[in-house]
C-alpha cells in the first residue's frame, strides 16, 4: 500500500496526530489547546475527504462505514478539547487517539485485500 493516495493521506493524518500530542504537552491553557485542535481539524479536511473518496473507490468499505470513520475523526478530537477542559490530564491522548482507530481498521482492511491480490497473481 506504500506510495498510494490513501497511504499518503493516512500518513499525514498521523502527521497530524503527531502535531495533536505536541499541543497536549505545550498548550498552557485550553484556549490555545482549542486553538491548535482546530487547526488540525481545518488541516486535515483535505486529507479526510480523500481518504473517504478511496473507502468508497474501493468498494470494501461501506458507506456507513465510511461516513462513520470520518465522523468518529471529528468526533473525537472535539470531545479531547472538551475532555481537556473537564479533564486537563493525560489521558487526553487517548481520547485523540481514537479519532484514528476507525480510518486504521478500514485501511486494514483495504490493505488486507490488496496484499491477497498481489500474492495471488504471484503465484
Amino acid at each position: 500500500m506504500e506510495k498510494t493516495p490513501l497511504y499518503h493521506a493516512v500518513t499525514k493524518l498521523d502527521y497530524m496526530f503527531a502535531a495533536f500530542c505536541i499541543a497536549v504537552f505545550i498548550a498552557g491553557n485550553i484556549y490555545i489547546f482549542a486553538g491548535v485542535v482546530g487547526i488540525i481539524l481545518i488541516l486535515s479536511i483535505k486529507y479526510v475527504r480523500h481518504i473517504k473518496k478511496e473507502f468508497l473507490k474501493s468498494g470494501l468499505i461501506s458507506v456507513k462505514e465510511t461516513y462513520l470513520s470520518m465522523v468518529a475523526y471529528y468526533f473525537f478530537y472535539f470531545i479531547s478539547i472538551v475532555w481537556a477542559f473537564f479533564i486537563p490530564n493525560l489521558s487526553i491522548l487517548l481520547v485523540g487517539a481514537a479519532s484514528l482507530l476507525a480510518i486504521k481498521i478500514y485501511t486494514r482492511r483495504i490493505a488486507d485485500k490488496v496484499y491477497e491480490e498481489q500474492n495471488g497473481s504471484n503465484k
